[in-house]
């Protein structure tokens, strides 16, 4: 049986549709809605749906939110204390 093509849908995870949800929430809301949404993408990179959900660009997804969060603790100067 031959293997089945992968074919990438680009707009699957969309960053800035991610971003426009978000960006009126608290703090510690925001942080946990990226981090949910983390888990969620990361996730579906596993199992059956993994080499559809990481042609669709699920890694470069989840790399782009982690840095967002990574950002919002650096900028918080308790946070960034509490990591030292």
């Amino acid at each position: 049986m031959a293997r089945r093509k992968i074919i990438p849908h680009p707009n699957r995870f969309n960053f800035d549709t991610c971003i426009e949800a978000i960006i009126d929430l608290g703090f510690a809301e925001m942080f946990r809605a990226i981090d949910g949404e983390c888990g969620r993408v990361e996730a579906m990179m596993t199992g059956r749906g993994g080499p559809q959900a990481r042609a669709d660009g699920g890694g470069e997804y989840v790399a782009r939110l982690k840095k967002v969060a990574f950002g919002f603790i650096m900028a918080n100067p308790y946070l960034a204390a509490a990591r030292r």
